[in-house]
């Protein structure tokens, strides 16, 4: 709910600091099409409506700016945090004179200035105070650009836009830049014009010592309170760090695979798990700063001395958006009682993708999956007679032809490992849908084998032939290597026994060889395969398969498409 605040209100800010800019642009132009568009972009922001809206988004969102700060227990954070933290407090300091020497004077006196006024007073009376305003833009534009980024970098497609946006983000400030400047230009050429000036201050002559000491009373009084507000920040926060380091620490092994990271760090009960990682000097993943939005900063929890306590509304919602495993917390909203020991599931730099939801496998879990292992015979003795290239030809569409075959069946192709492939079925689904596509592969995978022989017919001696291993059972699927060299895989017995039942046969002369669970579970009718039971190295018990000659033998009960 306080997020949602701070964002809703934060975006009412831009729109109207927006409106301004665009003012500001204009006057490129003239001073009269200044004034005419302010209509549109100043005057509602004048009406009731605009005034309670503008204010309660200004008052909200300062709030819970400087609460979120204070509940903070840790002012380390990231160098774009810092930025922008620092811009939102430097606001007040900068602005307060202009404010209310613009909306002060119309709500006190009714007075509307128009921007003849309003640039002669910056460029002609005060210029030092003009170049600040110039400055206050660009502070209050980058602040309010980080806000938007911050939110947005949480959203898949921000990652198709951010270049334009980019482009947008500093276009729209040059141009008010633009505009203020040309206006001091054309204020300078109109003072000289006879009559003019007088025109111009007639109506601000009877108020302006008031009014004077109305923008000067009040600029102090901003700064005196913001420079208040600072500084009781950051005595809160020394307050507590000195407190909190007499404090008993307790243990977090911290390990990170995608960096090769692993540390042993000290934990105050009362920070959560990216404080202690980020106070410790580790970068740790965290798109949205640490405020609950997304699911970057996700950590698996290995072991824990004591009942960890439960997500409160706020991480349950991000971690049931992602699918995650009871055994999956998010790093900015823990504070652990007790040692601890966890593993980061992201680098230290993921992408906005990585942010939204993601399947519950990319945290790593036990899962019932269907194995295949399907490698080319003889392929060593074929490529000893002809160019690199030609073998890396044949390769590609060998490849080409098995991965297609894999995929169209709703299986996930973990990987080729020189002229062999490896895939996954189930990941998303049960045993028996895993079981019947892993079954339907296999159909595709001879098809298109026979059409691959067919089109290099004139360019091989002897046909393509492949062995095919299947094998069902428990293992552990998840994102798993080192950095750079991550992906989707499955681990455990399975896999080696589904490598194995490919390599056996080659003994039979048999292109697939299907363990018997994976056979009954699949839908097909396989009882036409004799039931024999092989014993393999590694297992002390003998397994039971279904030797099968041709793929294309297996009767089309269950029909793949073709």
């Amino acid at each position: 709910m306080i997020g949602k605040l701070r964002l809703t209100s934060g975006l009412i800010l831009f729109l109207f600091v927006s409106g301004h800019f665009i003012n500001h642009a204009v006057g490129i132009t003239t001073i009269d099409a200044m004034n005419a568009v302010s209509a549109y972009t100043i005057t509602p922001w004048r009406t009731l409506p605009g005034t309670i809206l503008i204010s309660a988004a200004l008052l909200t969102h300062g709030v819970l700016a400087v609460w979120s700060v204070m509940r903070r227990r840790t002012l380390r954070t990231s160098a774009k945090d810092w930025l922008q933290l620092t811009l939102g407090f430097m606001i007040p300091l900068l602005i307060a004179s202009h404010v209310f020497a613009t909306r002060g004077t119309f709500e006190v006196y009714g007075y509307s200035e128009r921007y003849s006024y309003e640039l002669y007073a910056l460029w002609i009376t005060a210029p030092l105070k003009a170049w600040t305003l110039c400055f206050a833009l660009l502070v209050v534009w980058t602040h309010g650009c980080i806000g938007w980024h911050n939110w947005l970098s949480t959203k898949p497609w921000y990652l198709r836009y951010r270049n334009p946006a980019l482009f947008i983000a500093i276009l729209v400030p040059a141009l008010a830049l633009a505009g203020l400047i040309s206006g001091r230009y054309r204020i300078i050429e109109q003072v000289e014009e006879p009559g003019w000036l007088a025109a111009v201050l007639a109506p601000i002559r009877p108020h302006f010592p008031e009014m004077a000491k109305m923008v000067y009373g009040g600029e102090f009084r901003v700064q005196l309170v913001t420079v208040a507000i600072i500084a009781t920040i950051i005595l809160y926060h020394l307050i507590r760090w000195f407190l909190n380091t007499h404090k008993t620490k307790t243990r977090l092994h911290y390990h990170n695979p995608q960096t090769g990271l692993s540390a042993d760090l000290q934990m105050r009960p009362d920070m959560t798990l990216l404080d202690t990682i980020r106070s410790a000097g580790i970068a740790h993943a965290s798109v949205c700063g640490g405020r609950g939005r997304c699911s970057t900063c996700r950590v698996r929890i290995n072991h824990s001395q004591t009942d960890i306590p439960p997500p409160d509304a706020t991480e349950k919602k991000v971690l049931e958006r992602i699918s995650a495993p009871p055994n999956v917390r998010l790093a900015c909203q823990l504070c652990p009682p007790s040692a601890l020991s966890v593993t980061a599931l992201l680098g230290p730099n993921p992408s906005a993708r990585e942010a939204g939801p993601q399947p519950r496998h990319h945290a790593g879990m036990e899962q019932d999956l269907v194995i295949l292992f399907a490698d080319l015979r003889g392929f060593t003795k074929l490529s000893e007679t002809r160019l690199p290239y030609d073998v890396a030809y044949l390769l590609n569409r060998y490849f080409a032809a098995m991965g297609t075959a894999i995929e169209a069946s709703g299986g996930h192709l973990d990987k080729f490992i020189g002229d062999g492939v490896m895939a996954i079925f189930g990941i998303d689904g049960d045993i028996e849908s895993a079981s019947q596509q892993a079954v339907a592969a296999t159909i595709r995978m001879a098809r298109n084998l026979d059409k691959l022989n067919e089109n290099l017919a004139t360019e091989m001696n002897a046909p393509l032939k492949i062995g095919i291993g299947l094998h069902s059972g428990l293992s552990i699927v998840g994102n798993m290597g080192f950095r750079n060299a991550t992906s989707v895989t499955a681990i455990g017995d399975v896999v080696n026994t589904a490598s194995r039942l490919e390599t056996l046969s080659k003994d039979y002369d048999a292109q697939l060889i299907v363990s018997e669970r994976t056979a009954k579970h699949s839908g097909f009718d396989l009882s036409a395969f004799p039931l024999q039971s092989v014993t393999l190295r590694g297992r002390q018990d003998p397994l039971e398969v279904r030797v099968i000659g041709s793929a294309l033998e297996i009767p089309q009960t269950v029909e793949p498409d073709k």
